[in-house]
């Protein structure tokens, strides 16, 4: 049986996390609506998943909210610019010799949320709309050879959209995010970081 996204649980932690970022004063931009959701991603050729859509819609990124996520969402028009950006350069390297597959470094259906200097939060749009988002790390940097990726890439760093969420919150919980950076990051959520 295949997974299915829980849209209003996924809902009730975006409002819960509003509630935190508003308090910490950050200005968060309006959301997007369908027709604009349609548009955009009409325009890269790809139908954005639920959870991604409704992330968008809640919010159309995270704003001036820049720490501690590093890889905060930012607006959709630049995620999508920021992914195509990625494609091309994997397959201007490509056509310039580079030993690579571009489809399996950066398949054209990869949408780039994060507003990070790194890549952070990685999500394939291809997959069926209604599944939870696996949210992908795909570090090449890791090996000197790109014509052999390494075993696992790239890396899921959670299961799904929500999960990422759900983490967020627990890190305002636990004082992480909140505290002017201060905060210890358990054990647990080690691996995370970035988020």
């Amino acid at each position: 049986m295949t997974a299915v996204v829980d849209v209003p649980a996924l809902r009730a932690k975006l409002a819960d996390l509003e509630e935190r970022l508003v308090a910490h004063r950050v200005v968060l931009p309006p959301g997007l609506d369908g027709e604009a959701l349609r548009a955009l991603a009409g325009e890269w050729g790809f139908e954005l998943p639920i959870e991604v859509a409704e992330l968008y819609k809640w919010h159309d990124g995270f704003g001036n909210w820049v720490t501690p996520i590093p890889s905060a969402p930012t607006s959709l028009a630049t995620a999508l610019a920021r992914s195509r950006t990625r494609r091309l350069e994997v397959l201007e390297g490509a056509r310039a010799g580079q030993d690579w597959n571009p489809d399996e470094l950066w398949p054209e259906s990869w949408l780039d949320l994060g507003s990070g200097g790194g890549i952070g939060l990685v999500i394939d749009c291809a997959q069926p709309t209604h599944e939870p988002t696996r949210v992908l790390n795909p570090d090449w940097t890791a090996t000197d050879d790109l014509s052999r990726l390494p075993v696992g890439y790239p890396q899921v760093v959670a299961r799904s959209l929500t999960e990422v969420v759900r983490t967020w919150l627990h890190l305002f919980e636990i004082g992480v995010y909140g505290t002017g950076g201060r905060g210890e990051l358990p054990d647990e959520l080690r691996l995370k970081r970035i988020y």
